[in-house]
């Protein structure tokens, strides 16, 4: 299936809607990473950590999202040095990290996290991902052509 529009952008665009992508990405990530662990964040609130049930292993979870947060930032890294393995990380980074989401979202009772993580809203977080990887190629083109115009001299 062929986006009309995207047929008749620039690859230079292209590479540009791509690069700012993946900044908008990372700095998100990290910027969860800070607010998790030095910030004033709903997740370390008493009263979110009390929503769950006595069974739950709220901490281990939430370690394991900040886990997840920073194989998406390290991926991306390497997607923006055209390392075809971010693409690989950063997509087993993403659902790992929505499938968390989801699992939050059914055992607590918080109404915060009810409302952000409700349905199918977790699925947002695939929306840059997605294109990201259909604009891969076009991240560095200008390096490869040059590259390409080398090797036919």
């Amino acid at each position: 299936m062929k986006i009309k529009f995207l047929d008749n952008m620039k690859a230079q665009n292209k590479e540009r809607i791509a690069i700012a992508m993946i900044g908008i990405l990372i700095f998100y990530h990290i910027l969860k990473l800070y607010n998790f662990t030095l910030g004033n964040d709903l997740y370390s609130t008493s009263d979110f950590l009390n929503s769950f049930n006595k069974d739950f292993p709220v901490s281990f979870v939430m370690i394991m999202q900040n886990i997840f947060r920073g194989i998406i930032i390290v991926s991306l890294v390497t997607i923006f040095l055209k390392r075809k393995e971010g693409l690989v990380g950063m997509w087993a980074g993403i659902i790992a990290l929505v499938t968390l989401q989801f699992i939050l979202a059914s055992s607590s009772n918080h109404e915060m996290i009810q409302t952000l993580y409700s349905d199918l809203k977790p699925l947002k977080g695939i929306i840059f991902p997605t294109f990201i990887t259909f604009f891969y190629q076009y991240i560095g083109y200008k390096k490869q052509n040059q590259l390409n115009e080398l090797k036919t001299y």
